[in-house]
């Protein structure tokens, strides 16, 4: 094992998601990739930048806010990972989260990925059931995948 994904989305099943893949690069000396998507395609009034939509905030800094956020999603993981982090490669893409996932994983060399099970936005009644963007990262990914409750 090489390299490992993280998705992450500044979760608290995110975080945890880092914490184990954190345990997994220390044991192989694997190397971290840290992504998020910035979703600006559908906004689900979960993420602090949808509340923009609602007050009238203009596109551009809208965008802005939502790349705000994704750099503070990086900057936590870094901390969770320690020494690790300042070493971790980090990417922020834009646009439908499991399709920028799947399209990386397609177009770059990563050997294990580790993610929540559950992402922001999540209702308490689909806690039960494994999130969306996680179930069609699972159908599409040819790597092996540790998902995190």
């Amino acid at each position: 094992m090489k390299k490992i994904l993280i998705p992450i989305d500044g979760s608290p099943i995110s975080s945890k998601a880092v914490l184990e893949a954190k345990k997994l690069a220390e044991a192989f000396n694997a190397e971290i990739v840290l992504l998020t998507v910035a979703n600006i395609t559908t906004p689900s009034g979960t993420e602090e930048s949808n509340l923009d939509i609602k007050t009238g905030l203009e596109v551009p800094q809208y965008i802005s806010n939502f790349k705000k956020n994704a750099e503070r999603h990086l900057a936590e993981a870094r901390i969770i990972l320690g020494d690790l982090g300042p070493k971790a490669e980090a990417v922020i893409l834009y646009g439908d989260p499991a399709e920028q996932i799947a399209t990386y994983l397609d177009d770059h060399d990563v050997d294990y990925v580790v993610m929540g099970s559950q992402g922001v936005g999540v209702s308490r009644i689909r806690q039960v059931f494994i999130g969306s963007v996680t179930s069609k990262i699972l159908r599409h990914a040819k790597q092996p995948i540790l998902i995190v409750k």
